[in-house]
């Protein structure tokens, strides 16, 4: 009877240290799906702060290419005003010039006349020519204007220079006005290039981080069954340890007997308990491998949108930091896989004991 008490108080002490392990494994579970949400939400952030810069600055580049278009444009309907006022100074300059024209022809005209006339006068006439000559030299006075005629004709030819200069410059602004609406529309068509990648870029992410919350989900979920079945199991095992021991007082007779079975029952158990938690441990890496894998995934999805060297070492660190929470998981598996070993080989040492004990 104190035999088998002193083995059931040595497989409680065994129990404790199994249970222990598998709070801190769900805990370290818990805590690394929360550092994984706070990054990958932090990360989307600043993914999405970097496209609203970028749309910000290529529409502030449109709209800077807008306000030049249409200073050009109000630059050439200047200039079509000012080769319009042009072409109306020279058809005033043309009229004048051919009123000039038309005055010296008609005073040509009469001074012939006259000179044709002044033979048939006499002396009587005289006075008739004075006039007629104060009379001419006021049309010649008035003749004077053709000097005036070759400036506007040297004039005419600064305008139509003048012209010709402006006519070159709308030209060149036409041309210029052109190739601006070509780079507006290249720089809408990149913007619009743009937005199509980042959506894509961005459901991308949305999927892998689906996938990567779904499998973590199912990970955590099935850790937490299986923490949930082995306390189910421990509570159970306790529970017949308690009544072991409330039974081991009037069923003294009987107990050697009983506690060897239930001995035997409870080392059946206990390794059927041992190699279940070592499958589901094995299924925990199995699906840590796959989470990790899926993290490495999004981590260059990650990588593709991000050049900034301070958001690639901060990846760098969350990195370390799963290499470290691994370091973790991996010492607290040891620790487990120590914690059987030592737990068989009790329970051999109590088995061999118990059968030395029958055969003595």
């Amino acid at each position: 009877s104190s035999h088998a008490e002193r083995r059931l108080q040595e497989l409680e002490r065994d129990r404790r240290p199994v249970q222990r392990a598998a709070d801190t494994l769900q805990e370290d579970l818990g805590r690394r799906s929360h550092d994984e949400e706070s990054t990958t939400t932090r990360l989307l952030k600043r993914e999405k702060a970097k496209m609203e810069q970028e749309l910000k600055q290529a529409r502030r580049l449109l709209e800077q290419s807008e306000d030049s278009r249409e200073a050009l444009a109000q630059q050439v309907e200047d200039m079509c005003g000012e080769l319009l006022r042009m072409r109306n100074e020279k058809t005033v300059l043309q009229r004048a010039q051919m009123e000039t024209s038309q005055l010296g022809a008609q005073l040509c005209g009469n001074h012939t006349e006259r000179e044709g006339e002044r033979g048939r006068l006499h002396g009587s006439d005289r006075s008739d020519l004075e006039k007629e000559v104060a009379e001419l030299r006021a049309q010649l006075s008035r003749a004077s204007v053709l000097g005036e005629v070759e400036e506007l004709k040297r004039i005419l030819e600064c305008k139509e220079k003048e012209r010709l200069h402006l006519s070159l410059q709308v030209k060149e602004l036409s041309s210029n006005l052109a190739g601006r609406e070509q780079q507006q529309l290249r720089m809408l068509d990149q913007l619009r290039d743009l937005q199509s990648r980042g959506q894509t870029d961005r459901r991308e992410m949305e999927a892998l981080l689906q996938e990567s919350t779904r499998s973590r989900d199912e990970l955590k979920t099935r850790a937490q069954e299986a923490v949930r079945q082995w306390r189910a199991k421990c509570k159970k095992l306790q529970k017949e340890l308690e009544e072991l021991q409330n039974d081991k007082f009037s069923q003294e007779a009987r107990e050697n007997k009983s506690s060897q079975t239930q001995l035997k029952v409870l080392s059946q158990q206990t390794e059927a308990a041992r190699r279940e938690l070592a499958e589901i441990l094995g299924r925990l890496a199995q699906r840590e491998e796959e989470l990790h894998r899926k993290d490495v995934e999004l981590s260059e999805a990650q990588q593709r949108q991000l050049s900034l060297q301070q958001e690639i070492q901060e990846l760098k660190e969350a990195s370390a930091t799963q290499e470290q929470q691994t370091r973790h998981q991996a010492t607290i598996q040891a620790q487990l896989r120590e914690d059987n070993q030592r737990l068989r080989e009790h329970v051999d040492a109590q088995a061999y004991r118990c059968k030395r004990d029958q055969d003595s």
